[in-house]
């Protein structure tokens, strides 16, 4: 029997073979029992053993050699375990070195001036500093994980790209963007990215660093404008600036200086201070002494014009803070304001001059205290105050009402009509005053012309009594003419209308007694008759027109019924009435005014209207009561409304004011014309 086929049934069971494919050993297990094979035999050398024994002898061979094999694992164990601590012992340096340089990394990007967030490959949050929180204004939020453009939806689309390009394996930067916020503000960022690679070389995200430069941004543009301000304020003055050095040498010079002096930058640079300024003005010395001690002047002098041609200006210098200090100088041409003050020192000349002769009296008074500070000599002649004492007065002291007179001046009121003054002696006389309100000196003032319009006021005065005497008069006139025409309607009704029914009676009585085959005296008599009547109905409507007899006996609304009703019957025009029949009973003077006013105007219209439609409408609105008769016809012109041959609208509009009323009368060119009357309801005598 072969050993190699009885191998793995040779072994105690005590002793399991060994499993080779367990080993945590570095060498072969064949090399490993060569080895053992060697140590065994050179230990057996000198033993020596029956030949029967040959089987026992291989088994203990094996074992030897097992133990042997072991004792070499063991060593070897020994040595890895022993490099396995060491390996520990060195990770678990390593990683408290890792731990310390990690928390100091992470230190380093918290406190970094510079924002940095690292994102994955699909713009997640990975890590981000501090100042990526507090520049964004995200302090509250926890971003780890979440995608950069869901904390961001308002990023542009340019800056996505350039984020894909960084995957991509790029790196930018720009010196600064416009980020426009959700919120609508912007921030100005410059900003930087990269890729990230991990242990296997691949990109794994992007890191960014960014820098909120808005403030920056805003100095800058700040500091633009104000350069931008300065350069426009330069260029565009119209007054002459230059800038030097404090020896006189001129280094620049805007337009303005170019126009003013007659020459190019170049010649101002040239010719520098000793060009432009005239030495020999005294004031010129006492300037520059001034400018040496304080480091401004502002001064008036003589300059020179290209040619040495001399004109008047106002200087300003000063010296700016500089190395070596610089001075900016502004020139004032007051060429035409020395002139135009000339013109007005002239023209006070003048004014002064017409100021005296003027026969009205001319105050010129201070808007602020009060206080005449001049008057002319007719002033002092129609107040008869001495120049010393009146010009201690105030204007309220002049007046007659001084509550009146101060609020005039307060409201700064023009013109005053009519004012009573009072004069030294307290005589109270009549003014009429125009005023005017301007700058004098410095000052506010008022300037008042004061007229006596002593004359005047009497004539204004007696005419005005005269017309109230004419008005009266003509009041009377026509209550004497209501009253005549009540007279003659009264007569003609009566004692015409008797006689013609006696008349008419007597010829029945003949016509009773003729024979009756006398047919030509019978109808004869019958035409007497009826003309006896048709005389008998005129009669009646000329005494109705002088007074209607429904006015006296039913009212207002039934006489006007009646009249419009006969008017329309004579006339052929359509009438159409709207009359408001619930009015309160009228006193008999509007009533009668009212019925005169209908009549007169519905007689202008069958006179010169050519209309063929006619509306009255009485109404009360308010406390006034209005009578309106509108027609379609040719339409009166303002001239003839208004001519003083329109006797009978003349007539309309004083019976109108007779009763406080107002007539109006609107026409248009064949849109016919309307007559509107307004009466007051309530006023004292003529209430209702």
């Amino acid at each position: 029997m072969k050993f190699k086929s009885q191998q793995e049934n040779c072994y105690p069971e005590e002793i399991p073979p060994p499993k080779t494919g367990d080993r945590a050993i570095n060498r072969s297990d064949a090399e490993l029992r060569r080895n053992a094979e060697d140590i065994v035999a050179s230990q057996e050398a000198d033993v020596s053993a029956p030949l029967s024994e040959l089987d026992t002898k291989r088994v203990l061979h094996e074992l030897q050699v097992y133990q042997v094999e072991l004792e070499m694992q063991n060593d070897e164990l020994t040595k890895i375990t022993t490099g396995l601590f060491e390996r520990e012992a060195q990770l678990k340096k390593s990683e408290k070195l890792l731990r310390e340089n990690q928390q100091q990394l992470q230190t380093f990007i918290d406190y970094a001036p510079a924002a940095m967030a690292m994102f994955d490959h699909n713009m997640r949050y990975l890590r981000v500093n501090r100042r990526w929180l507090t520049d964004y204004g995200i302090e509250e939020q926890d971003i780890i994980g979440k995608s950069h453009y869901e904390v961001f939806p308002e990023i542009p689309n340019w800056w996505r790209e350039a984020h894909r390009c960084g995957l991509a394996g790029e790196c930018l930067k720009s010196d600064g963007d416009p980020f426009e916020r959700a919120d609508g503000s912007v921030q100005w960022v410059r900003w930087q990215l990269r890729p990230w690679y991990d242990d296997g070389g691949d990109i794994g995200g992007i890191i960014i660093f960014t820098e909120d430069i808005t403030e920056r941004k805003s100095v800058e543009a700040a500091l633009k404008e104000s350069e931008k301000q300065y350069r426009s304020l330069f260029d565009e003055s119209l007054d002459a600036v230059l800038f030097g050095k404090l020896d006189g040498t001129i280094l620049d010079a805007n337009l303005a200086a170019c126009r003013i002096f007659g020459m190019d930058v170049q010649e101002l640079c040239t010719v520098g201070r000793s060009g432009i300024i005239d030495y020999d003005d005294s004031r010129f010395d006492s300037a520059h002494e001034q400018r040496e001690k304080s480091g401004q002047v502002f001064a008036e002098m003589t300059c020179l014009r290209k040619g040495n041609k001399q004109f008047p200006a106002e200087v300003s210098s000063v010296v700016i803070s500089h190395d070596p200090p610089r001075f900016f100088v502004i020139i004032r041409d007051i060429s035409d304001r020395k002139q135009a003050e000339q013109d007005l020192k002239n023209s006070e000349e003048r004014y002064r001059q017409l100021f005296e002769v003027e026969l009205d009296a001319i105050l010129l008074i201070d808007w602020e205290t009060g206080k005449i500070i001049d008057a002319n000599q007719s002033a002092l002649k129609m107040y008869g105050y001495p120049q010393r004492e009146f010009m201690q007065l105030q204007p309220s002291d002049l007046s007659a009402d001084p509550e009146v007179s101060q609020n005039a001046i307060k409201d700064r009121i023009s013109k005053v009509s009519l004012r009573f003054h009072r004069k030294k002696d307290g005589t109270i006389f009549p003014v009429e005053i125009l005023a005017s309100y301007f700058e004098y000196q410095g000052r506010p003032v008022h300037v008042a012309a004061v007229r006596d319009i002593s004359e005047r006021y009497q004539n204004e005065k007696l005419l005005t009594d005269l017309n109230q005497k004419i008005i009266e008069m003509n009041e009377h006139l026509l209550e004497v003419q209501e009253i005549e025409r009540i007279a003659i309607s009264r007569d003609i009704h009566d004692d015409l209308g008797q006689e013609l029914t006696i008349l008419k009676l007597n010829l029945e009585w003949l016509e009773s007694r003729l024979p009756a085959d006398s047919d030509d005296l019978h109808k004869r008599i019958f035409e007497m008759c009826e003309s006896i009547n048709r005389l008998s109905a005129t009669i009646q409507r000329i005494a109705a027109n002088l007074r209607p007899p429904l006015l006296d006996d039913a009212g207002l609304i039934a006489a006007i019924e009646w009249h419009v009703s006969e008017f329309s019957k004579h006339s052929g025009l359509e009438c159409f009435m709207m009359l408001n029949e619930d009015l309160e009973p009228l006193d008999e003077k509007v009533s009668t005014v009212i019925m005169r006013i209908l009549q007169e105007g519905l007689t202008n219209i069958s006179r010169h209207a050519k209309a063929t439609e006619v509306s009255i409408s009485l109404c009360k609105k308010g406390q006034n009561l209005y009578l309106e008769i509108a027609d379609n016809g040719c339409g009166i012109t303002q001239d003839k409304a208004a001519s003083p041959k329109a006797y009978g609208l003349i007539g309309m509009n004083e019976r109108a004011r007779a009763c406080m009323g107002h007539l109006a009368i609107v026409g248009e060119p064949h849109c016919g014309t309307t007559l509107v009357l307004s009466l007051p309801l309530n006023t004292g005598e003529y209430t209702v």
